[in-house]
């Protein structure tokens, strides 16, 4: 970001030389002297001679015999002199007056030739030559934000564009009438553009200032881009973090999303901004503190919310003394028409457990490379992100390094996402990467109800390492929605359901789940519980329905030739020698019911020094019986340590 440029606002007061008062002055090149009451202004020196370092003032003063000058910063050995005192002489004065007229003389010889009459007044100084920049001051501006500087805005751009050179604001300019600046701005404080009411000003050139405000639309104008914006900052609308902020941070949000938003269809009270689908901006905050506000913010096409101090700082914190009628922190909306690049990132949104916001985040038609990332999304009462219609055709968005954190006393239905599809042919998606639903407490308060995420219709959630903690369900799936990816949760017993799927589901689960300390992996409400429905796979792998590719069940059978056993595993209850050689596994009823279909197979690894052949004899809902023959009479023989793994397809 560039300095601004430095300029002398209080000048020292200087001594009376002979008799009479010195005055001096700074102007955009030079400081000035002259003797008080004369017409003229004399150049002392151009300040490009007494640059401090880029972002220090300049102090001057006055000593016995000269004027002294040093950086602001320095110490009082670094005094310099600037010139001596005795040097301020001004212009021979002006003629005495005519005394009076004594009597006729004699008529004397012609005299010879007078002396040059004086020098006439100093003209008005012309714009800088030797500098970078261009100052409308030098045009005329007032620089009061009362009285319309736009004449000399518009003559200072001009004269900027010819000479390749930025303007430079130094104080508030009131434009009254519409105007296109095509140079590059810089704002030095308390420099900043305050257009009329209904006034649009059009800024080609880019702008460049520090955090302060250097857009003011208290007159009820506008600022717009006419290409893509790039990066602005909140602050030069006049946003303020906390400590002393402001409670309306929406308001100068806001304003700056609609700068550099590509707006269609919903332009507000000037119309579109002319900017086009195809560009946008970045709206960074420049502190990592709390901006406070009252409403919701609109988040237009193409256009990024970003913190600039990284993790989930600042925070967009809804405000619950001065909080309106809104039902989201942030709306991203564009019509009825899909949504490209729209982004919130490094940054937390707090909906403060106020009740009336119903999601922190609506974005009914996010679209690709639009989402949230590395954000945290907290204190929601109902939800925190809703996505639903998909305006547009919209087939999906990602979160990224993404947590959900309700309430501490949430609704008595509260959801992290919320899904809804209603393609009826294409289907969205929602990608998850490293996103964690973690609640406040490890078990939610009596008559809460958790869900990580509820999603309707003919969507694909898909999950790449994904955390469950202190929720009721993880995934409630209805219609045709569908589960991929990996997920984990946590090793507490604070989450009941993994998956749920509704009594309407019809769509496919296919994931690596660890079910940690969950009582349920996978529960149905269109039937009966299946063979997922407390045991963990033994690959960690669920796929339902599906083919036959589920590991349910695993262990090792020893002392075959007597009494068999179990030993380890999971899945099965008992182990039962029917027969020579015939071995009936039953599953464990307290896992597994009789609705969980008879489609199994299995992998056996004979462990004893005997070789046997196996094959499955016979499988029911409730067991499966092995068989082993000697290969060399192929007559059924007892075993004596095997490895087993039951596979198959898990019943609705």
């Amino acid at each position: 970001m560039n300095a601004p440029l430095l300029r002398l606002r209080v000048l020292p007061a200087i001594p009376p030389i002979n008799g009479r008062e010195i005055e001096l002055r700074s102007t955009a090149t030079h400081i000035q002297w002259r003797v008080k009451g004369d017409a003229t202004w004399i150049d002392l020196v151009p300040l490009s001679d007494i640059q401090g370092p880029v972002g220090d003032n300049i102090e001057l003063r006055a000593s016995e015999d000269s004027i002294e000058w040093k950086p602001s910063l320095a110490g009082e050995e670094a005094w310099v002199t600037l010139i001596p005192l005795s040097a301020l002489v001004g212009p021979q004065g002006p003629e005495g007056s005519q005394g009076e007229q004594g009597p006729q003389g004699e008529q004397g010889p012609q005299g010879i030739e007078g002396p040059q009459g004086p020098v006439g007044p100093e003209g008005p100084v012309g714009p800088p030559a030797n500098l970078p920049f261009i100052d409308p001051i030098d045009f005329g501006a007032v620089y009061d934000g009362v009285t319309d500087d736009r004449t000399a805005l518009a003559a200072a751009d001009a004269a900027a564009v010819a000479a390749g050179k930025a303007l430079i604001i130094t104080g508030p300019m009131r434009i009254g009438s519409a105007i296109t600046v095509q140079s590059n701005q810089f704002y030095a404080p308390p420099g900043k553009l305050v257009p009329s009411s209904t006034v649009v000003i059009t800024l080609v050139g880019r702008p460049d200032a520090g955090l302060w405000q250097i857009f003011d639309r208290s007159q009820g104008g506008a600022v717009h881009f006419s290409k893509g914006a790039g990066t602005v900052w909140a602050e030069w609308w006049g946003a303020r973090a906390n400590p002393n902020g402001r409670t309306d941070n929406e308001v100068p949000i806001q304003q700056a999303i609609d700068a550099c938003g590509s707006i269609v269809g919903d332009g507000g009270v000037f119309g579109p901004a002319p900017n086009g689908n195809g560009s946008g901006g970045r709206v960074l905050f420049g502190s990592s503190n709390v901006y406070l506000m009252s409403g919701r913010i609109h988040l237009r096409q193409r256009t990024i919310l970003e913190g600039s101090a990284g993790g989930f700082s600042p925070t967009l914190r809804a405000n619950a003394a001065t909080w309106g009628a809104d039902v989201e922190l942030v709306l991203s909306q564009n019509g009825t028409i899909s949504q490209f690049w729209c982004l919130i990132r490094h940054m937390a949104l707090d909906a403060s457990g106020i009740e009336s916001i119903a999601r922190v985040v609506y974005a009914p038609a996010w679209q690709e490379s639009s989402g949230l990332r590395d954000v945290l999304v907290q204190n929601f009462h109902q939800k925190g992100l809703e996505v639903d219609n998909f305006y547009g055709g919209s087939v999906g968005f990602t979160l990224k390094q993404v947590q959900f954190f309700p309430d501490a006393t949430p609704g008595t239905a509260c959801t992290a996402i919320k899904v809804d599809c209603p393609f009826t042919q294409a289907r969205g998606k929602v990608i998850l990467d490293d996103v964690s639903f973690a609640g406040i407490t490890i078990d939610a308060p009596p008559g809460i109800n958790l869900t990580g995420i509820d999603a309707t219709g003919r969507v694909d959630i898909i999950n790449n390492g994904v955390h469950l903690e202190g929720y009721d369900q993880g995934w409630i799936l209805r219609g045709q929605a569908s589960l991929f990816g990996v997920i984990s949760c946590g090793g507490n017993p604070s989450v009941t359901d993994v998956i749920q799927l509704d009594s309407t589901w019809t769509g496919q689960v296919d994931a690596v789940v660890t079910k940690g300390g969950a009582v349920r992996l996978l529960r149905s409400f269109r039937a009966s519980p299946t063979t997922l429905y407390l045991q963990e796979p033994f690959n960690r792998r669920v796929v339902y329905p599906g083919a036959n590719v589920v590991s349910f069940a695993a262990g090792r059978v020893t002392g075959g030739a007597g009494t068999p056993s179990l030993s380890g595993g999971y899945g099965v209850g008992t182990v039962n020698k029917d027969s020579t050689g015939l071995y009936t596994l039953t599953f464990n009823t307290s896992v597994f019911s009789p609705g969980s279909g008879t489609d199994y197979r299995a992998r056996v690894a004979v462990q004893s020094t005997t070789v046997r052949n196996w094959y499955v004899n016979s499988a029911t809902s409730t067991g499966i019986q092995l068989a082993f023959k000697d290969p060399a009479t192929n007559a059924l023989a007892d075993v004596g340590d095997f490895d087993f793994e039951i596979i198959g397809r898990p019943g609705y």
